[in-house]
């Protein structure tokens, strides 16, 4: 009830709904830790690889956009003056 008395006037029944799930949702994890029932970190890491192919996609379309954009800074003119100075 204390969550129905913080919510604004103009709330909808379905942010009600949605606040009300996330209590339940919140409470239902709370639960299962005091349980005993909970996964690791690293047993999450290495199973979310598994859950979305995207995942790991995007992580290495970005290291790669990362990489040509080092790649085209390292092809600027002051970027080859630097490498000229160091290895005289």
């Amino acid at each position: 009830m204390d969550l129905l008395r913080r919510l604004p006037d103009d709330v909808t029944l379905y942010d009600i709904a949605q606040k009300l799930e996330f209590v339940a949702a919140v409470r239902q994890g709370l639960a299962d830790l005091e349980a005993g029932r909970s996964v690791s970190i690293q047993q999450i890491e290495r199973d979310l690889a598994s859950w979305s192919v995207t995942v790991g996609h995007k992580r290495k379309r970005n290291v790669k956009a990362q990489q040509a954009k080092c790649s085209k800074q390292d092809q600027t003119p002051q970027r080859r003056a630097q490498r000229k100075q160091v290895t005289r």
